[in-house]
């Protein structure tokens, strides 16, 4: 019988699936120097301010959540209910019964489906806590959602407004 396993690392389609959620405001900043055309310059240099400032917080946490998920792998092995995360060809594995929690640090309650949700609260991250204290800490760019439907009794969320590892 083989085993049922599944890997995760950062992609680029994990990062550009964040990114995409934002294009309203990125269509925004890009859009704002035509104001200008329409209206005096202070309410344009105003405008493209309150779009970027947003844009400047997303860029900040997509980069602290690259450099915390690039070298990282996540394996989870469901036949034989253990998770392996390997981080600079440093290999460390646990049993799903060694987990005490599951802490999902959200940027919003329900970001996806809100259209007023600022691009930076697309951003979620992952604390899985072991029974020894041991904690292990990975982003929306390594995996977007970790099912391990065995885990899920232990999984709680919270919400932050600003999300930085």
């Amino acid at each position: 019988m083989s085993d049922l396993i599944t890997v995760y690392k950062v992609s680029k389609q994990n990062q550009i699936n964040v990114i995409k959620k934002s294009r309203l405001y990125y269509l925004l900043f890009f859009a704002s120097p035509f104001s200008c055309f329409f209206t005096d310059i202070k309410f344009c240099i105003y405008f493209t301010l309150v779009i970027f400032i947003p844009i400047l917080i997303q860029f900040i946490i997509h980069l602290d959540y690259y450099i915390n998920d690039r070298n990282k792998e996540i394996e989870i092995n469901f036949s034989d209910r253990i998770i392996t995360i390997k981080k600079n060809n440093i290999k460390e594995s646990f049993s799903f019964n060694d987990v005490k929690s599951i802490l999902i640090q959200k940027g919003h309650i329900n970001a996806s489906s809100d259209p007023k949700a600022l691009p930076f609260s697309f951003y979620n991250y992952y604390t899985i806590k072991l029974l020894n204290d041991k904690e292990y800490v990975f982003t929306d760019l390594l995996c977007q959602r970790l099912n391990v439907f065995e885990l899920n009794k232990l999984t709680k969320s919270k919400v932050n407004f600003i999300n930085i590892i």
